[in-house]
């Protein structure tokens, strides 16, 4: 822990603890991707960046990131040489919900978050909380992230939502309005100092119940006190000698991209065609793999990415969740974040969540943490990059902003982005083929030599589909 400090700088937990390389970090919304940095910076490992992360998006992607919801991280530990997958989504109610209400979900985010870092961190819970509680506490510029999916969005229609979110004209918030979320504040400094259990055994978990009765919902003490985030092994796959790690079910997302990578790389297939043959071999290898998962290819929203790899070889990919944008765009009175129902089908609500992480079981040490998020695409948008990345050898800002295709929502239809190629629009023709302006967004930090080996080959970005933001430290 010594090497990259001096005698006389900063302590373990203060920015500036590591005076060398520390890894890199990526997110859908830059300021928590800016936690991140300050976290690794103060030698904290790939899962303390990815909680403060966490924390910061719910509050300033709460459209994606609120604490209501749930989602699911794989994380490499090179200490310990092991992958596995978090399972923390947001789980129904253990009762029907009495008439005239609506069933809540009970939240994972919090409780997965406390696991995570239990489990692969290093420093306080309390350091990682404090920088989302300041922003949340004294107000930010409004996101462009956030301003883009508030117009049309649920919150304009819930009275206390849209006195946070509405702005002065009622239409939402502007990047030139100020982003000031005080209530939020309060539970996340609840949070910090009394542990995240508070919200599913102590007096947040109380404040929820009833808030949520306040608002017309339903949920129990005993539900929250049941919810326990879940340890699974990884869906494990190849790329030469490294193994290739995804979610299992029920996280269908995770699934289906494992499917696809199954079928396309380490063959010199996907590397070996010009690309509009390509991704018509990607389309009808992702057209299976929904089948396989009996789930339908389609639009959405609702999820968000974010990643971190640590100087130590460790990294982690997450994807969460609100199952559709903002949930149901009810705030929780007192609480400051937004209430969500459970899905009516959760396979779909879950193909939004494709984290992916790529490790070298033989030397210790991740090579990628990649996430898909944003919407039912996410599997294709995913592993599209990941193959350009590693099969094409495809520099990583290219293989991401590269155009993509995918399987349309009905039997044998095709959605391709307007900006694909003519040699990519020439491959997919006839009445089922439709134009969609995005398939999914994608992070990726790919190190092609190793993240201990050689830090310096090591690249990070974000989707310039979305407005997120990427940083690899200096060298």
């Amino acid at each position: 822990m010594l090497a990259g400090c001096s005698e006389s700088g900063p302590p373990v937990g203060q920015v500036g603890y590591i005076t060398s390389y520390y890894g890199g970090a990526a997110a859908e919304e830059p300021h928590a991707t800016l936690a991140a940095r300050d976290v690794l910076s103060a030698g904290g490992t790939a899962a303390d960046a990815v909680v403060a992360m966490y924390f910061t998006l719910a509050v300033t992607l709460p459209s994606a990131a609120g604490l209501g919801g749930g989602g699911v991280c794989v994380y490499y530990d090179a200490k310990r040489n092991k992958a596995e997958t978090l399972d923390f989504i947001a789980r129904a109610p253990g009762r029907p919900a009495p008439a005239g209400r609506w069933p809540a979900a009970v939240p994972g985010t919090v409780r997965g978050m406390f696991a995570l870092q239990a489990r692969y961190g290093r420093l306080r819970w309390e350091r990682l909380i404090q920088p989302a509680e300041s922003l949340a506490r004294f107000g930010i510029p409004t996101p462009r992230a956030l301003a883009s999916v508030i117009p049309g969005s649920s919150v304009l229609s819930d009275p206390l939502s849209a006195r946070e979110f509405g702005g002065a004209s009622g239409k939402g918030l502007t990047e030139a309005d100020a982003l000031r979320r005080i209530d939020l504040a309060g539970t996340l400094g609840r949070i910090r100092a009394a542990g995240a259990g508070d919200l599913y055994t102590g007096a947040l978990a109380r404040a929820y119940v009833d808030g949520i009765a306040s608002i017309g919902g339903s949920v129990a003490m005993d539900d929250l006190r049941g919810y326990h985030p879940v340890w699974r092994e990884t869906v494990v796959g190849s790329f030469g000698s490294h193994k290739v790690h995804f979610p299992p079910s029920p996280i269908t997302g995770g699934r289906i991209a494992a499917a696809i990578w199954a079928k396309l790389s380490d063959n010199g297939t996907f590397a070996g065609m010009e690309p509009g043959a390509r991704e018509r071999v990607l389309v009808d290898t992702a057209r299976d793999a929904y089948a396989g998962a009996w789930a339908r290819p389609e639009a959405g929203g609702g999820s968000a990415g974010f990643l971190a790899m640590d100087r130590e070889g460790s990294a982690a990919a997450c994807t969460v969740t609100m199952n559709r944008p903002f949930g149901t765009g009810k705030t929780i009175p007192g609480l400051g974040f937004l209430a969500v129902q459970p899905p009516d089908d959760p396979a779909t609500a879950l193909l939004g969540l494709v984290p992916m992480v790529i490790a070298n079981h033989n030397n210790n040490q991740a090579f990628m943490a990649a996430t898909g998020a944003g919407d039912g695409l996410a599997p294709v948008a995913l592993v599209d990059a990941a193959l350009h990345a590693t099969e094409n050898k495809m520099p990583v800002d290219r293989a991401v902003a590269a155009a993509r295709a995918a399987p349309g929502p009905t039997q044998g239809a095709t959605v391709v982005e307007l900006a694909a190629p003519p040699s990519v629009k020439a491959a997919f023709t006839g009445a089922g083929v439709s134009s969609t302006p995005s398939i999914g967004r994608v992070l990726m930090m790919y190190c092609a030599g190793g993240m201990v080996v050689d830090p310096g080959s090591c690249a990070v970005t974000s989707d310039p589909r979305g407005f997120g933001y990427a940083i690899n430290a200096e060298r």
